[in-house]
């Protein structure tokens, strides 16, 4: 109870700060003011965590953070007009949608361990014991530079509400959704001017997606065609053998919860924000829609200035985005003096130079992929030194050009089978695109420079389909390259609800169906998400023990201290300690493999492990010769947690945790 009181009035810190910041640098409107302000306190919030937590303990960083956020409110209220302190413009039923949104997708999550848990957790559980910037958890002297901002926050959860990692990084999504969701409402509404404008936004960004099901309804005979000419990867190469299998059966991906999801309504391009269980869940989309709700709305210096914060935080979220946004702008600019046949910039643009200069380069100093990425080639190029960092990036020239999906491979362009599978895995969402170039030239002639950088974003990230993603995971993360799909689905409702109304009857109808179509995919993922509600899961990394063992040590080891596990996924989220197993999540290193096969407890502790965390599984492929050496009196056992085995009553399931520090 005490731990719930505390994490509320933390969150009150920053949800009330923001709030005043916001009302005091924003001329937003009235039922637009309350949801912006969460978005707002967040992001700062979680970006001054960031900065603070590099010289300050935790969790008096956090702590600190939400201060300077609320202070910060009341300094730019009292700037204003200090009577702002007490006018609060709430609108009840925009709450009671964000409160029953965030509630159905935590009792989901809660059921669901998708998208690469293994990585996240293990991430989670090291920030929240204050290793932030984090470092990579199966390898502690490797920088893990990475988009980790809902990650962050989840860490915050953990330390200030003393939540386990997978509850705090369940909640932190379904805080993302519902924020996301009502943000796309009430920016819908401002521009469809109308409330079920709005409305359609917001069911757009729960379930607009791909539409690979569509293929069902194909001839075998075509299907059949296409198959030979698809090479799967990820978790469609763990679905079936080849894709005409794979279409009519299951997608087996990893912690898929109570029900299964058909392999046909599942996309590895256009992702329904349903399933945003991912290391940000859906967060991005809510600063977008806020800095499309405010970017031409400042009041003065005090709007430019928590825009410089909220671009710094954006870095955090991820990399593609960033770099497609500088290009963006420096060619907007460069066609404005081109046309206009002047060096002299308009004053609104300037500014936003400004802004962005600043933003950005406070955005390179917080630990993303593309700070981490500058700061090793200075260190290398510049000082000679070799930093080391997990995560790379990089892309590469590739021809035929082609569309990447993270299930189906490498489709291409010019292979009319392949086409012809990308066309259904992207959906009706693409013939959105005129529209919004079309509102991208209204935008540029109206001023409305970052809307213009948006769309122009997404022409500039046509030309990627002749590159495909060279870093560290791989190609099936080119479709993160595809911004133009995303600026379609960000657009889409609110310029479809404009154009319908004049348009013809049978005009009418169409739009109708291919919205339809448009939103099933994730209609259809959402409800198979719901028996998870009933069934929740600590994740597929651990069980009922593990969890108990959480509770007695997490972050109660030596700071430095290394738990070896046969699981190495497990021990760093369990006490928020490293191991040294694998040079990425998935490939171990040849001296870990080593220790498994013929574990000694001399030879671990000269290794640089302080304890061994025993698993019965383990324990019973070990043979009595190699159990004998873990009887040495060096060896103290601090914990032996046991229980009947769910799947067979006649075993006993244990965790053990051994010291072998004394083992010299």
């Amino acid at each position: 109870m005490r731990e719930m009181v505390l994490l509320a009035g933390w969150a009150a810190l920053w949800a009330i700060g923001g709030y005043w910041i916001t009302s005091a640098s924003f001329n937003l409107r009235k039922n637009e003011l309350a949801l912006s302000g969460l978005a707002v306190g967040l992001f700062l919030q979680t970006l001054f965590a960031n900065m603070l937590a590099r010289f300050v303990n935790l969790p008096l960083a956090f702590w600190l953070a939400a201060l300077a956020v609320f202070i910060l409110g009341v300094v730019f209220t009292c700037l204003n007009d200090w009577r702002g302190l007490y006018q609060f413009n709430i609108v009840p039923g925009q709450w009671l949608a964000f409160a029953l949104l965030a509630y159905i997708f935590f009792a989901i999550g809660r059921g669901l361990s998708l998208f690469d848990d293994y990585a996240h957790l293990p991430t989670v559980s090291l920030l929240a014991t204050g290793d932030i910037p984090p470092h990579f958890a199966l390898d502690p002297s490797v920088p893990y530079s990475y988009h980790y901002f809902l990650m962050l926050f989840a860490a915050e959860l953990v330390r200030i509400g003393d939540l386990f990692s997978w509850t705090a990084l369940d909640a932190a999504r379904a805080l993302a959704f519902a924020l996301t969701v009502m943000m796309a409402i009430i920016w819908g509404q401002r521009i469809t001017k109308s409330q079920a404008g709005g409305i359609l936004n917001g069911a757009f960004r729960m379930f607009a997606g791909g539409t690979r099901w569509l293929m069902l309804l194909l001839p075998a005979a075509v299907i059949a065609w296409i198959s030979p000419n698809i090479s799967m990867l990820g978790s469609a190469a763990q679905s079936a053998p080849d894709f005409q299998t794979a279409l009519i059966g299951n997608w087996e991906v990893d912690g898929a919860g109570a029900a299964v999801f058909p392999f046909a309504f599942a996309n590895g391009i256009v992702r329904p924000g349903v399933l945003g269980h991912g290391p940000n869940g859906i967060v991005g989309g809510a600063l977008g829609l806020f800095l499309l709700l405010s970017f031409n709305r400042w009041k003065g210096w005090k709007g430019g200035l928590v825009t410089v914060f909220l671009l710094a935080a954006s870095q955090l979220l991820g990399e593609v985005g960033i770099v497609l946004s500088v290009a963006s702008w420096g060619l907007m600019t460069l066609f404005y003096m081109l046309s206009h046949h002047t060096w002299r910039l308009p004053a609104s643009l300037q500014k936003w130079w400004a802004v962005l200069v600043a933003g950005w380069l406070l955005g390179l100093i917080q630990g993303g992929a593309i700070g981490g990425a500058l700061f090793g080639l200075f260190s290398e190029n510049t000082l000679g030194v070799e930093t080391g960092t997990y995560q790379s990036m990089g892309a590469q020239l590739a021809w035929p050009p082609a569309i990447v999906s993270s299930h189906l491979g490498v489709l291409s362009l010019f292979n009319p089978a392949q086409l012809l599978t990308a066309l259904f895995e992207i959906g009706p969402i693409l013939l959105v695109f005129p529209l919004v170039i079309i509102w991208g030239l209204k935008a540029y002639r109206a001023s409305r420079w970052y809307e213009v950088s948006i769309i122009l974003s997404a022409c500039i990230s046509l030309v990627l389909v002749f590159f495909q993603f060279s870093g560290s995971t791989g190609v099936r993360n080119t479709s993160r390259f595809y911004d133009f799909l995303g600026t379609c689905g960000l657009w889409a409702a609110p310029l479809i609800w404009l154009w319908y109304a004049k348009r013809k009857q049978w005009i009418k109808v169409l739009i109708i169906v291919l919205t339809g179509i448009t939103l099933v995919g994730g209609i259809v993922l959402f409800g198979i998400q719901m028996p998870a509600a009933q069934q929740p899961v600590t994740s597929t990394l651990l069980n009922t023990l593990d969890g108990h063992m959480t509770e007695l040590y997490w972050n109660r080891l030596e700071p430095d201290s290394m738990v070896f596990d046969s699981s190495v996924y497990r021990s760093p989220v369990i006490f928020g300690r490293g191991n040294a197993s694998s040079s990425t999540w998935y490939e171990r290193k040849p001296e870990y493999l080593a220790l498994v096969q013929d574990p000694d407890p001399f030879v671990l502790r000269s290794a640089g492990y302080s304890y061994i965390y025993f698993d019965d599984l383990y324990w019973e492929k070990i043979d009595p010769e190699r159990q004998a050496r873990f009887s040495n009196t060096c060896v103290i056992t601090i914990e032996h947690l046991e229980h009947p085995n769910p799947r067979d009553l006649t075993k006993t399931e244990t965790r053990t945790l051994l010291d072998i520090q004394s083992c010299k």
